[in-house]
């Protein structure tokens, strides 16, 4: 949403991820296993909430933000004072701000990637890619063309995107091998003109986008181990463009959601969310956090208040 990497939440109802489920063979059945376990989560008696928290992106080890660092410092510290492990950890495999990332980078957090699902919990890997067009970061949005330009053999953009699309591919099909499921997270907060993928004139332009990294990963790649999650932003400002304007279809989303950086769950999150369940898909706040304009540098945000909300 913001340049900056402040904390995510991933939530959904939901109880711990049972770690039997990763000691499954058949990567498929592992995927289907974990789409049924979330699902299936609103028709548990218990109905309780699935966390997650972001740990870092592909980085160089030494910066603050990697992946590594980050799991230490978020996640592990969390476990060390509560004796509780989050059930989502996300990740990045690309950075604001900075070049595209090399492969190695992108396997560093890989490693991390295993280790939580090793320990019986679940993960989360955004692509935010660079522009196709500039060689800019994600947020480079200042020059606009038609998305479609991107995936159209032959054009300069098409060959800049293959190029990373193939690096995301490699880096998963590692995860695949070592039979881990991803809950994949591209081209977020579409709907807001803050990315050089967000509020597309035509949402079509936007749907091709999407079907073709689809399509690509899952049958040319044969990437088999990928959950799909499809999140915006709610609808909070002019700026906005509706959420459904841009929905690949039912047969190219697992998982629907939305991103917000706010104190509470406004009305437009509520909008979203009884929008959004309409599709029959498992809904998630696929980011969550304090807006900064509101909150303190130590932190205000009370979660209790959002769990309250969200029950």
């Amino acid at each position: 949403m913001k340049t900056e990497w402040i904390v995510r939440v991933v939530l959904c109802y939901a109880t711990f991820l049972s770690c039997t489920i990763a000691g499954a063979d058949d990567i498929t059945n592992v995927r289907s296993d974990v789409l049924k376990y979330l699902t299936e989560l609103p028709n548990r008696p218990d109905k309780k909430v699935l966390s997650g928290q972001h740990a870092g992106d592909s980085q160089p080890l030494f910066n603050p933000f990697c992946a590594k660092n980050g799991y230490a410092k978020y996640v592990e510290a969390l476990k060390t004072r509560t004796g509780k492990l989050v059930a989502i950890t996300g990740f990045g495999y690309d950075v604001l701000g900075a070049p595209i990332q090399p492969m190695k980078n992108l396997l560093e957090v890989n490693a991390v990637v295993k280790a939580h699902w090793n320990r019986g919990g679940l993960v989360e890997i955004g692509s935010c890619g660079h522009n196709p067009w500039t060689g800019g970061p994600a947020d480079d949005h200042k020059i606009k063309h038609h998305l479609t330009e991107a995936i159209t053999p032959g054009t300069t953009a098409n060959r800049n995107w293959m190029k990373q699309l193939d690096n995301f591919a490699e880096a998963l099909a590692e995860l695949q091998a070592s039979g881990i499921v991803v809950l994949w997270r591209p081209f977020h907060e579409f709907n807001g003109d803050w990315f050089w993928w967000g509020a597309a004139a035509d949402g079509q332009d936007y749907i091709a986008l999407w079907r073709h990294m689809h399509d690509y990963l899952t049958n040319t790649k044969k990437l088999h181990n990928l959950i799909w999650v499809w999140a915006g932003s709610r609808e909070s400002g002019k700026w906005m463009q509706p959420l459904m304007k841009y929905y690949p279809g039912d047969a190219y989303v697992d998982i629907v959601g939305i991103d917000m950086y706010y104190d509470t769950l406004d009305p437009a999150a509520v909008k979203a969310y009884n929008d959004l369940s309409k599709l029959g898909k498992p809904f998630a706040l696929a980011e969550y956090g304090p807006d900064n304009k509101t909150t303190t540098k130590t932190g205000t945000l009370d979660l209790t208040r959002l769990i309250s909300q969200i029950k």
